[in-house]
């Protein structure tokens, strides 16, 4: 009787490591595809990227496990603040982002593909990138900032 115990045990034990290693390689995965698209948000005409705060989790609900890379971005430009946010989200556009929610002239969410999601506003800074030294710096340089916050999702946006 010991030892099926102690085969059930080992079993919940290697199950347990496979489980947590799946985990940290979609982690990575949503992570990989996450900078990936920072990068190319990196090269827009007009516009610096002075802080990125990035980070990852992952939640189940109703046995559906999902895995997020999400990021705070402060970008900097010289447009106002109105043709910033136009502008920008031309650019996004072209990139092939598609505009799903469109909030009172201040702000925007948009969608890339199966897993990319990007809110963009002209609103203030999360208490995080206020904090940022980077983005503290940059408020010396730039007049208007647009915040992004950038979500890379798996298995899918629509899943999850």
């Amino acid at each position: 009787m010991r030892v099926i115990w102690l085969v059930l045990v080992i079993l919940a034990l290697i199950f347990t490591m496979l489980s947590c290693a799946d985990t940290k390689m979609k982690l990575q995965e949503a992570q990989a595809g996450l900078d990936e698209a920072i990068a190319q948000l990196s090269g827009l005409d007009d516009f610096d990227t002075v802080t990125v705060i990035s980070g990852t989790s992952s939640s189940t609900s109703d046995g559906k496990t999902c895995y997020y890379a999400q990021a705070g971005l402060a970008i900097g430009t010289s447009l106002s603040a109105q043709s910033a946010l136009e502008t920008y989200v031309s650019e996004l556009q072209v990139q092939g982002w598609v505009i799903k929610q469109n909030d009172f002239e201040r702000s925007m969410v948009l969608t890339r593909g199966e897993h990319e999601r990007i809110s963009v506003s002209l609103n203030g800074p999360s208490w995080m990138i206020e904090a940022d030294e980077g983005y503290q710096r940059a408020k010396d340089i730039y007049p208007t900032f647009i915040f992004a916050t950038i979500t890379f999702i798996l298995p899918s946006r629509e899943g999850c």
